[in-house]
């Protein structure tokens, strides 16, 4: 998954109705996110709660993009093409509680000291 959209500390993601995710969601809402800067090895982890969506959600014609068209891949089917009206289109909302953020103080050479 790739993030859609960032609200703040909120952070909008499109993703496959029929992943695991939307599973392990239903069972538990609270999640963690982690993005690192693999140049620098600067990192970031929020966690929060998140939330699923239908198909039907209007954000979606707004955050989709031909690029995500890619992940999800044409069945060939004429309904599950990947564009914002394909039924496997969804939303996961997480909206952050705690963030924390580390940040590097030496170069990528100083690490391997």
């Amino acid at each position: 998954m790739a993030v859609a959209k960032r609200n703040g500390p909120d952070i909008l993601y499109l993703a496959n109705l029929h992943s695991t995710k939307f599973k392990d969601l239903s069972q538990n809402k609270e999640c963690q996110i982690t993005f690192q800067d693999t140049k620098t090895q600067d990192w970031i982890s929020i966690s929060g709660t998140a939330t699923t969506t239908s198909n039907s959600d209007p954000r979606i014609k707004d955050l989709w993009s031909r690029g995500i068209r890619a992940w999800f891949g044409d069945l060939g089917d004429g309904k599950h093409d990947g564009g914002p009206e394909d039924p496997r289109m969804s939303l996961i909302e997480v909206k952050a509680k705690y963030a924390t953020y580390y940040q590097t103080k030496v170069g990528t050479l100083g690490m391997v000291k």
